[in-house]
């Protein structure tokens, strides 16, 4: 969404011809997918464990085969899921507020 909201203000004529319902349907398509691939070693991890003490409740809970497995993946998923698109979104919005304060700085001279 960011992307889209950095090539209407600074590329306009552009943005039209860039996002076309085919290649929006395939974004989303795309995005499905990392989605599910994202999420995929979560899965094969998972299990079903039933407490030998106390609690009468089967749970789920992720069973790594090693401790590096599982700080490999977090790394990973840090990275992929809140890293590149956190800083995408802070660069293209940043991008996006210099370009209106310029425009505005702009507008503002010709007033006067």
């Amino acid at each position: 969404m960011s992307i889209d909201r950095y090539l209407a203000i600074r590329h306009p004529m552009k943005n039209r011809r860039i996002f076309t319902l085919s290649r929006v349907r395939r974004l989303v398509v795309m995005t499905w997918l990392t989605a599910a691939v994202v999420v995929f070693p979560i899965a094969l991890v998972s299990q079903v464990v039933t407490p030998v003490f106390g609690v009468q409740h089967d749970y789920c809970t992720e069973i790594w085969p090693s401790h590096v497995m599982r700080q490999v993946y977090d790394v990973a998923f840090l990275v992929c899921i809140y890293l590149i698109p956190g800083g995408a979104i802070v660069v293209l919005y940043t991008l996006v507020g210099f370009r209106l304060w310029a425009k505005d700085a702009h507008l503002q001279r010709q007033v006067t």
